[in-house]
């Protein structure tokens, strides 16, 4: 998704990245599910808005509920015409006995991940940085088994808990060997999306027993493969968890993308020595005047500029529906004053 080395640390030189996969298609009047269905289609809608606008991130595969087709045994792909979201008619684990019987996925075959290949394929023959999308290993959980059930489990039945969040944290590992042999380990940049380990929906004592201990195992044993960075997205309200999150290894070229619900400032205390990534509001993008975007992006540099390990401005999360193309021009003309 980036290959930002010659303005990651430019004083002069503010990043801009788009996270914008989801409204490319909505601005050509497509439904959103072509940018996972589509590989081929969702780079080119993703390059011309990159090319168009000047933004310095390249095309990403964007995932959609990652885990559940992938481990089920029928795959469901209903998708909604505003969100890139699938649909199921269950989860795969529905009991102790279904996680007894889990297996671990074929990662050359399952779900999205051929489409996902293809697309990293194409990063490649395009000249674009070669990267892998992930869900964090607790949303991937959540997607195998249902999100009510994993917070029952997780009260309720701890020991199942961590054995679910294995198996998860194992899968996204294959994924990742996978595409290291494919492309090579210091060419693959894993992208982690982690939209359910959150304030709103996790104390911090949860978090730290159950999220802190998986992915920071999975980070771990990417970088030992060979990755120089990842990049993690992490959604909503997450500032009394940062702590955590900074003993969660990302590499020499890690970056963290954060919500607009984080104050950049707080994010910059916490977390030290990782490039940070955000935060303007994706409602405001959305609904928003241009000169008020832009004041917001002005805001986000300012209290992002002058991270010693980096600031690269981007909305706070996926922007999955039509965006005003002023709003994008304005956000980006924050950074070239």
């Amino acid at each position: 998704m980036f290959d930002l080395s010659t303005v990651m640390y430019d004083s002069n030189r503010i990043p801009v990245a788009s996270l914008a996969a989801g409204c490319c298609a909505a601005g050509r009047g497509l439904p959103v599910s072509v940018m996972h269905e589509d590989p081929p289609r969702s780079f080119e809608l993703q390059d011309e808005i990159r090319k168009n606008l000047g933004f310095d991130s390249h095309p990403f595969y964007p995932f959609a509920t990652y885990g559940t087709w992938e481990h089920a045994a029928k795959p469901g792909l209903a998708s909604s015409e505003l969100r890139a979201e699938p649909t199921y008619p269950h989860y795969p684990v529905q009991s102790e006995g279904d996680l007894d019987a889990l297996q671990r996925p074929d990662v050359a075959r399952a779900g999205m991940l051929p489409a996902a290949m293809r697309f990293s394929e194409l990063q490649q023959e395009r000249g674009a940085p070669v990267s892998v999308v992930l869900g964090g290993v607790f949303t991937v959980a959540a997607n195998i088994c249902g999100l009510e059930r994993l917070f029952q489990w997780l009260i309720a039945e701890p020991e199942l808990t961590h054995r679910l969040l294995s198996a998860s944290r194992e899968h996204l590992l294959d994924v990742v060997k996978r595409w290291m042999s494919r492309f090579g380990a210091d060419r693959v940049t894993p992208i982690v999306w982690e939209g359910m380990a959150n304030e709103s929906l996790l104390s911090p004592r949860h978090f730290e027993e159950f999220v802190i201990p998986h992915q920071a195992t999975l980070h771990q044993q990417i970088l030992e493969l060979g990755a120089t960075g990842l990049c993690i997205h992490l959604c909503g309200e997450q500032s009394r968890l940062l702590p955590m999150w900074a003993e969660v290894p990302m590499g020499s070229k890690g970056v963290v993308s954060l919500g607009a619900e984080v104050d950049l400032r707080v994010a910059r205390e916490a977390l030290g020595p990782v490039a940070l990534m955000g935060n303007v509001d994706p409602e405001s993008l959305r609904t928003a005047n241009p000169d008020h975007v832009r004041t917001l992006a002005l805001d986000c540099i300012e209290r992002g500029r002058g991270h010693a390990a980096g600031f690269i401005l981007a909305p706070g999360c996926d922007l999955q529906h039509e965006i005003p193309e002023a709003n994008l021009r304005a956000m980006i003309s924050a950074t070239r004053r």
